[in-house]
């Protein structure tokens, strides 16, 4: 058929910064950062699969299970927005990786925020919301 010729559509880059925490969570495309032990982690990782989101599994930790991306940069695929659920000082390394693939969105769980954070998403002109998903996205 004539549309094996046709070249690939390359991936849509991510999305602009939104307003909020309702605007993020209609994104569509989400990398969750967080230890893969971590209940808290798979459940982030099953509401947005449920919520028909595209999601993306980071654990930067060293009981990482294997194929599993240890950081943003290693993944592949686009994505929107970020869910950290990680100490804060994962979280540096993670606001590094989103300024050089371009995401403007973090959407940051209890426990992975910090004043110093805040103010390098801010500074960077991205968009910084502090919520849980498991609560907010219905």
């Amino acid at each position: 058929s004539p549309s094996q010729f046709l070249p690939a559509m390359p991936p849509l880059p991510p999305a602009a910064a939104v307003r909020g925490g309702m605007e993020m969570l209609k994104l569509q495309r989400w990398a969750v950062v967080g230890r893969g032990t971590n209940p808290i982690v798979a459940q982030l990782l099953d509401r947005l699969t449920a919520a028909g989101k595209t999601v993306s599994h980071v654990d930067p930790s060293s009981s990482a299970a294997l194929g599993v991306a240890k950081s943003l940069k290693d993944l592949t695929e686009t994505f929107d927005a970020v869910n950290l659920c990680a100490n804060p000082k994962v979280g540096e390394a993670v606001v590094q990786d989103m300024n050089e693939l371009g995401v403007q969105n973090v959407f940051v769980q209890p426990g992975a925020q910090s004043p110093e954070l805040k103010q390098k998403v801010e500074d960077a002109g991205k968009t910084w919301y502090e919520g849980c998903v498991l609560v907010e996205l219905r």
